[in-house]
C-alpha cells in the first residue's frame, strides 16, 4: 500500500473517531443518558483525533517526511 493512501486512510478513521467523540460528549448532557464517565470519555476521544488529523496534515504537507 502507498504511504500516502495508508495516511489518508488513517485521517479518515481519525475522523470517524472525532464524530464519536462528539456524539459521546453530547450524549453526557442528555437527562436521561447523563453520566460523567460518557462525557469525559467523549471529550478525550475528540480532543485526541484533533491531535492525529493535525499531525497528518502536517506530515502531508513535507514532501521529505512522506518519503
Amino acid at each position: 500500500m502507498d504511504f500516502k493512501k495508508k495516511l489518508k486512510s488513517r485521517l479518515n478513521i481519525a475522523i470517524i473517531y472525532f464524530i464519536l467523540g462528539e456524539i459521546l460528549f453530547a450524549c453526557g448532557f442528555i437527562p436521561t443518558l447523563s453520566n460523567d464517565y460518557i462525557s469525559t470519555f467523549g471529550f478525550v476521544l475528540s480532543v485526541m483525533a484533533i491531535v492525529r488529523i493535525r499531525n497528518y496534515f502536517i506530515i502531508t504537507k513535507n514532501e521529505e517526511t512522506i518519503r
